[in-house]
């Protein structure tokens, strides 16, 4: 992670978490051009699934980073338990249509993935690694 991405989100981050991120940043996340989806079940029980194509850049995380505020909000609209995610290390990795996909870089959720949604469905839990992301996801074709 270079210096200004790692001063911009100036919390602790495993160093295996920073080594996945280092591979994965600004680039696609299988087949250029490729939209991919995967289903997401939020924790108050809502579903949906969206489409995605590509790791966020490091600009695009800079400029998301400072409004990571909303996530601690969220968690208390919707009530999300601390046994569920801790949104405090939740690293923003690929923008969708519907939200943000995050990757948890610290603590008792390290490596996990999590979706937040625009509004309306809050946290899910996605995945327990990126690998398993990976495998979860479809190719998508309009």
């Amino acid at each position: 992670m270079n210096i200004k991405l790692r001063a911009e989100w100036n919390k602790n981050i495993d160093s295996d978490i920073e080594l996945v991120l280092n591979h994965h940043i600004g680039k696609w996340i299988g087949e250029p051009n490729q939209k991919y989806t995967i289903d997401i079940e939020y924790f108050d029980g809502g579903r949906s699934d969206t489409f995605f194509d590509c790791f966020l850049s490091e600009s695009e995380i800079i400029e998301i980073l400072p409004n990571l505020k909303y996530l601690e909000e969220f968690e208390e609209h919707f009530e999300t338990h601390k046994l569920l995610v801790d949104s405090k290390f939740l690293f923003p990795i690929i923008e969708d249509a519907c939200g943000v996909f995050f990757i948890s870089t610290y603590g008792k959720f390290t490596g996990q993935i999590f979706h937040v949604d625009n509004g309306d469905f809050g946290f899910a839990f996605v995945a327990k690694s990126l690998e398993d992301f990976k495998v979860r996801m479809k190719a998508f074709d309009f």
